[in-house]
């Protein structure tokens, strides 16, 4: 059943071997909104808004590989707004807020769903319809793809006063930034097995028996 599902069916060489390219698709869409407003004589306000979209996904043809897929996706986020005031000839007052947020995910989810161990054969205990990483020395493997998505959200906001007197600038100013990560991945979640035929003298029968060695 292994062969069946994580295999390539037929060569695609006369030597035997399967060779095949693989396409891969990239797209990048931004856009970009700026609004800038002179709400009075002493103040000035900027709004910027940024959007920005990069997609990478590849796939390995059904006939070669049925399952194999990949790819990233890392939308980027940002808005800034900016108010800039005179109080006075020599003083000058500036105020930005800005927050920005990157969702981003690697991998795809397979073609087809993966099948847990037992669907596959294996006579130990896994209900979740995830594949685990399972060896077969010698004779077959199984590596299920990752999928991992990260969320960052930053928010920064910063003051500046600025004063003049005869040649000289006084600036004082303050900042703040504050960021939260948040990660989930599905990286090994249904466990790794290793059949070596530690048990049975064959890795195969082991596998069938659900006995690993690691």
């Amino acid at each position: 059943k292994i062969y069946t599902l994580y295999q390539p069916l037929l060569p695609t060489q006369a030597n035997g071997q399967n060779t095949l390219l693989a396409s891969t698709r990239s797209t990048n869409n931004q856009e970009t909104i700026k609004f800038d407003q002179r709400l009075s004589e002493k103040n000035n306000l900027s709004v910027r808004y940024f959007n920005n979209k990069d997609l990478s996904f590849n796939v390995t043809p059904l006939a070669f590989l049925p399952i194999v897929s990949a790819g990233t996706r890392v939308p980027v986020q940002s808005l800034a707004m900016s108010d800039t005031h005179s109080f006075s000839p020599v003083m000058l007052g500036e105020l930005r807020v800005s927050y920005t947020r990157v969702n981003s995910q690697s991998s795809q989810p397979s073609l087809q769903p993966q099948l847990n161990a037992v669907q596959l054969g294996g006579n130990f205990s896994q209900p979740a319809p995830v594949s685990p990483q399972i060896s077969i020395s010698s004779r077959a493997g199984v590596t299920p793809g990752t999928l991992s998505r990260e969320v960052d959200n930053q928010w920064q906001a910063e003051g500046k006063l600025s004063r003049t007197s005869g040649r000289h600038t006084f600036k004082f100013g303050a900042s703040g930034w504050y960021a939260r990560q948040v990660t989930a991945t599905s990286y090994r979640a249904m466990g790794i097995f290793t059949f070596d035929g530690s048990f049975t003298g064959n890795a195969m029968a082991d596998y069938m028996l659900g006995r690993p060695s690691a």
